[in-house]
């Protein structure tokens, strides 16, 4: 405002005047608009920001004086699309004056695996007529932390392997993502369970699981591990876990021979029993488990020539239960005609592996004959006063039973005379092969 005293005078005799005051009030025009101190703001922040925080603080000036003119409104006009930022009006003194700022706040949590870079456009007006306004340009990048746990490509992995394949055979490969950055998105497996023994070995950084010790599906047909995938790298105390299951398979190899206990089995049957008496059994041994390890019975040969020549009682003379190893007769023997029988079993698996045992069978003879002297009556001249030890005679007894029971033995009761007041009676015994030499020797 300006006062001014203001003073007229006439041109007369005498000059006559008068003063008076004037005040000017000076309006101010809206003639600038508000400006921002930069053009182009730039910031970086983490993704784990708590909401509420205030990330900048913006503000403008305005080259105008009056109230209205210089009443500065702040807002965010683009780039805000998903809401995460606000734009708060904070009036703060300023060179003795109270004057607006702008002050940038995280309204929403942030999400650098969702949106790591925003460009917002925020705008600045005066309240003049008609209203003037700026904008600037904040960008604002978003930093990652380690809040993302790694996710497997399946929650079970499943493989097989042949028990005969060699170490460093690769199974199966376990993947697991991490969207986050850099040491926070490495991504570290180990096996925690399922692998006592040590068969197995995981790499820790691809991921693939290999064979590390010779398998044995004998001893183990399968293996169920277990499977962490650890994020953060191995020195970093925020670390997120994932778990998954592989199950492996082992297949069984024909990797065993099978075998009998001892080279030979001797058994024997009684002669005259019937067709399909139990001789006996034979059994053979294979260590591989599942279809390799049952065997299967055979009869192949005789131990001295091919099994099947000969006569034809000689050719059907046992057989064998292919499952159980029974042998048992398919004739009715004769310890006379027969009475030793040799051949060999095979016990072969389902891969073509076999061994063999010599079984060697006798047949046992029973007491089916009694024995016939060979003459009726026996006479024999003894002279009178015989000497000690001399010789009286001879008889003989045959038996037609074979083995033992065709060595006939004779039972001896001869009576001795010596005097008419002395008598003895002596029991001697001889058996002899084929015959009976029968002595009755006075001891006196």
């Amino acid at each position: 405002m300006l006062h001014l005293l203001v003073e007229a005078r006439d041109e007369g005799e005498p000059v006559r005047s008068t003063v008076t005051s004037v005040a000017l009030v000076l309006v101010d025009a809206n003639d600038h608009k508000p400006l921002f101190h930069q053009d182009v703001y730039t910031l970086t922040t983490a993704e784990d920001t708590p909401p509420e925080t205030t990330l900048l603080t913006i503000s403008a000036q305005d080259e105008d004086w009056s109230p209205e003119n210089t009443h500065l409104d702040y807002a965010i006009v683009g780039g805000n699309e998903e809401k995460r930022f606000c734009l708060e009006v904070k009036k703060i003194p300023v060179e003795n004056q109270m004057k607006n700022v702008g002050r940038l706040v995280l309204c929403n949590p942030l999400d650098r695996e969702t949106t790591e870079y925003y460009e917002l456009t925020v705008s600045v007006s005066d309240r003049g007529t008609p209203p003037l306004n700026s904008s600037s340009i904040i960008k604002v990048t978003v930093t990652d932390c380690n809040d993302n746990a790694p996710v497997f490509s399946s929650a079970e992995y499943h493989a097989e392997v042949s028990e005969s394949s060699q170490i460093g055979t690769s199974l199966v490969h376990v993947s697991a993502l991490d969207p986050d950055l850099s040491v926070n998105g490495l991504v570290h497996y180990e096996i925690i369970s399922g692998n006592s023994k040590g068969h197995l070995k995981l790499d820790s950084q691809s991921g693939i699981l290999m064979v590390n010790q010779s398998l044995d599906y004998e001893e183990d047909l399968r293996y169920i591990l277990t499977i962490r995938a650890t994020d953060g790298g191995q020195a970093s105390e925020n670390q997120n876990m994932a778990f998954a299951v592989v199950f492996v398979n082992v297949l069984d190899e024909n990797d065993n021979t099978p075998f009998f206990m001892f080279p030979s089995v001797t058994c024997s049957v009684l002669e005259n029993l019937p067709a399909f008496t139990h001789t006996c059994s034979v059994h053979a041994v294979d260590k591989d488990s599942g279809p390799y390890g049952l065997l299967t019975y055979s009869i192949l040969s005789s131990c001295f020539m091919d099994y099947g020549s000969g006569s034809p009682e000689r050719k059907e003379a046992f057989a064998i239960d292919a499952l159980t190893g029974d042998i048992h007769t398919r004739q009715t023997f004769d310890y006379e005609r027969e009475n030793e029988y040799c051949f060999v079993v095979e016990a072969k698996d389902k891969g073509d592996k076999s061994a063999t045992v010599r079984v060697q069978v006798a047949i046992k003879g029973v007491d089916e004959f009694s024995p016939i002297f060979t003459q009726k009556q026996y006479h024999f001249l003894l002279p009178e006063n015989p000497n000690t030890g001399k010789t009286v005679g001879f008889v003989m007894a045959m038996d037609h039973d074979g083995g033992s029971r065709f060595l006939v033995c004779l039972f001896l009761y001869c009576l001795c005379v010596l005097t008419k007041r002395h008598s003895f009676l002596y029991i001697i015994i001889f058996c002899q092969y084929p015959a009976l030499y029968v002595q009755c020797v006075d001891t006196f």
